[in-house]
């Protein structure tokens, strides 16, 4: 599932980063939610959804085998308040916490800096 939330003007959605972009994340699937920072007032969204038949988790050669969905419904909602820096997704069961980069050893420190701020932000909001 690919979805952006972008300011004004043009943005390349192919590769995946804090806009969301070209996210294959298997566990995108009915009933789950992703949360996409939004950082100027009047940017907007767009959304191009494929079908996987066949995934694994994350995209490296930008190669996939694709097929058309029957259905496909979202919501989208407006968090004022939500501070997120990049994108984070919620199952039934839990948080992914994303750090997207070309080079996969900043991807995982991005990955590790952003579960440390995610889980600082879920604290001070339990409190």
């Amino acid at each position: 599932m690919d979805i952006f939330a972008f300011e004004p003007g043009v943005t390349n959605a192919v590769p995946p980063g804090p806009h969301a972009g070209n996210l294959d994340l298997s566990e995108l699937s009915e009933g789950s939610t992703l949360y996409i920072p939004v950082w100027k007032p009047g940017s907007t969204h767009a959304t191009r959804a494929t079908a996987m038949p066949c995934r694994v988790m994350g995209e490296i050669c930008i190669t996939a085998i694709e097929t058309r969905m029957k259905e496909l419904q979202i919501q989208v909602l407006l968090h004022k308040q939500k501070r997120l820096e990049w994108p984070v997704a919620e199952t039934d069961t839990h948080w992914i916490i994303m750090g997207l980069d070309k080079d996969l050893n900043a991807a995982m420190t991005l990955a590790a800096r952003n579960a440390i701020k995610f889980s600082r932000l879920r604290r001070r909001s339990a409190a």
